[in-house]
């Protein structure tokens, strides 16, 4: 997480492991803009596309770790973002915004006629056994913070050239 306001507190819990996967975990920020206390919460769950189930008990344990955190500021609002390497009807996504933090898709909320893909097989960094282009990486946000634009980056348009396999999602709020 970077951010030019200041980060006031911060933590880190680790997520469920499993075979043929990496160390997971979930990185907590709370920061101040404009006087605004927010905590931030950036993960990258496992990989594997049938690791469903997996995904689903990572982002439970990274929700009680949302839940848990004590904010020094009193942050309330939250947002939540990174690569679930999940789809939108996914029960790791269904998790995130059944909740009870009240997180709802920046990216559905502001362009719910886009299919915003950030795993492409026109990225040429994707897996070229990869059949199908798919959004699989997000921001989630919740209190009254309201999404102003938001637009899928460093997919090659826009001057911005491909940074990895996944395409980045922007969004101001």
């Amino acid at each position: 997480i970077l951010c030019r306001y200041p980060i006031v507190g911060s933590d880190s819990t680790a997520l469920p492991e499993f075979p043929a996967d990496w160390p997971r975990v979930v990185l907590l920020a709370e920061v101040i803009i404009e006087n605004r206390p927010i905590l931030v919460a950036n993960t990258h769950l496992a990989y594997r596309p049938e690791m469903v189930q997996e995904r689903k008990a990572q982002t439970k344990t990274l929700l009680a770790a949302i839940k848990r955190y004590r904010p020094t500021s009193g942050a309330r609002t939250k947002i939540l973002c990174g690569d679930f390497n999940d789809v939108p009807d996914s029960p790791a996504v269904h998790l995130v915004l059944n909740s009870g933090e009240k997180f709802y898709d920046v990216y559905a909320k502001c362009c719910p006629h886009s299919p915003g893909f950030t795993y492409s097989i026109q990225n040429p960094y994707v897996d070229p056994s990869s059949t199908e282009d798919q959004r699989i990486d997000y921001i989630f946000a919740s209190g009254n913070l309201v999404p102003k634009d938001c637009k899928v980056v460093f997919d090659g348009s826009d001057g911005l050239d491909f940074a990895s396999d996944h395409f980045g999602v922007f969004c101001s709020l």
